[in-house]
């Protein structure tokens, strides 16, 4: 790998910023200029802060059926 080659870089929009209550503006406004959008888990135990779950990804995949979704996910195994 030719690691001195230029790429691109990529925009990922964390959703852990976004204004909960005006959340789905705030996406579709993203969704034209970001790359991808970043979500976010964490179950308050891997690590010490609690955010949203799969209930919001499953919601996102549902309404952004062709948006690149980055999970990053911060959770004790079951």
């Amino acid at each position: 790998m030719d690691l001195k080659k230029e790429k691109p870089a990529l925009i990922a929009a964390s959703l852990l910023s976004a204004d909960v209550l005006n959340m789905q503006s705030s996406i579709e406004e993203l969704c034209g200029e970001e790359d991808w959008l970043h979500l976010d888990i964490m179950d308050g135990h891997f690590v010490p802060n609690l955010s949203y779950g799969p209930s919001l990804l499953k919601a996102l995949r549902k309404e952004y059926k062709d948006a690149f979704i980055d999970v990053h996910i911060m959770v004790e195994p079951a």
